[in-house]
């Protein structure tokens, strides 16, 4: 018969080892096919951290939205560029569904340029959200390029 601290000390190894495979399959995978040295060097833009401002602005939201500054870094012209984030309040829910968004922004800037964006939030929101809206995780998740490359950022590696 086993003793109770022997079953409890099983269970613990098999957790401890399950975890063990997953972060081996999760991120072995990637620095084995994808290669992280590579990726850091190749990332072709820098961003500002983002700000909610509420209210009108620019004739591109009427209730608020996301502000940021974008730097092309790649020596080609950005044409597109998608972006995730959780934005969250305190004090209310004012989102029509999730409060996760991905959204994507039709603009052109030109190599070594860099751009104040908005994400307008009005079509994610029923009613105008508090000053006290946070926006994390942020980060930018595609960049299509004028000659027709594409950057990709799957799993959110540069969170801002």
């Amino acid at each position: 018969m086993k003793s109770k601290t022997n079953l409890f000390w099983a269970s613990k190894t098999g957790i401890i080892l399950t975890a063990v495979i997953i972060f081996i399959v999760t991120f072995g995978g990637t620095l084995i096919l994808g290669g992280c040295s590579n990726e850091i060097e190749s990332v072709p833009y820098a961003i500002s951290r983002p700000e909610y401002k509420s209210g009108e602005n620019r004739n591109i939201c009427k209730m608020g939205g996301i502000y940021f500054d974008f730097l092309n870094k790649k020596s080609v012209q950005v044409e597109r560029i998608k972006v995730c984030f959780t934005a969250i309040s305190e004090t209310s829910n004012t989102f029509t569904s999730k409060n996760t968004i991905e959204h994507e922004i039709e603009v052109k800037i030109g190599s070594g340029k860099m751009k104040n964006l908005c994400i307008p939030l009005d079509d994610y929101i029923f009613a105008s959200p508090p000053d006290d809206l946070v926006v994390s995780p942020f980060y930018v998740s595609e960049i299509n390029f004028s000659d027709g490359s594409v950057w990709k950022d799957r799993f959110g590696t540069y969170i801002q």
